[in-house]
């Protein structure tokens, strides 16, 4: 019994020693800026105006995570001033990490009206993307407004001021009923 015991603390030992760290993506080098231009279906310049994390504690690296440009030059895809986009909400799933007010080059993929992007593409900081610009070129201006973007609150800030009136209505009824049966 100890030999099976010891046989199996060394096998179980071996197997703890001898992990590789392993990603849940995996990505090739991106294409050149002329190629990958070919492959997405939008490329932009553009500044994160804001990003919508799906609330909840719970929640898998996978969760989509909107975020809202302000677009200011276009070599492909659609003619708006505003875009939406998603991406993965962590970089383990190939979701890239947007900072707000940060400008960016986007290379998005799927449908025009529902634009993804992440890290396997040559999305980067417009600062860091002086071989793209100069290889794509000059690009265009947006003409069409896109939609009128409205920052969206928390559910939670909207959850704690709906308590926070509940209750200062409620102070506000047990203070006037306790004056009504003093008198």
């Amino acid at each position: 019994m100890r030999k099976i015991f010891l046989l199996l603390f060394i096998l179980g030992s071996l197997l703890v020693v001898n992990t590789a760290i392993v990603n849940a993506c995996s990505c090739a080098q991106p294409a050149p800026p002329q190629e990958s231009l070919k492959q997405s279906t939008a490329v932009f310049a553009g500044k994160v105006i804001d990003i919508n994390v799906p609330s909840g504690i719970a929640g898998s690296s996978a969760d989509p995570v909107k975020v809202i440009f302000e677009v200011s030059k276009i070599w492909k895809g659609p003619d708006y001033e505003t875009l939406v986009l998603t991406t993965a909400r962590s970089g383990v799933s190939c979701g890239y990490s947007f900072k707000e007010n940060e400008e960016y080059i986007v290379y998005a993929y799927g449908e025009e009206d529902k634009l993804s992007t992440g890290i396997c593409s040559r999305t980067t900081l417009l600062a860091n993307a002086q071989n793209d610009l100069k290889d794509l070129g000059e690009g265009n201006l947006p003409t069409n407004p896109g939609f009128n973007y409205v920052p969206q609150t928390s559910n939670l800030i909207t959850v704690i001021s709906i308590v926070g009136i509940a209750i200062v209505l409620i102070i506000i009824v047990v203070v006037l009923v306790v004056r009504k049966y003093k008198k």
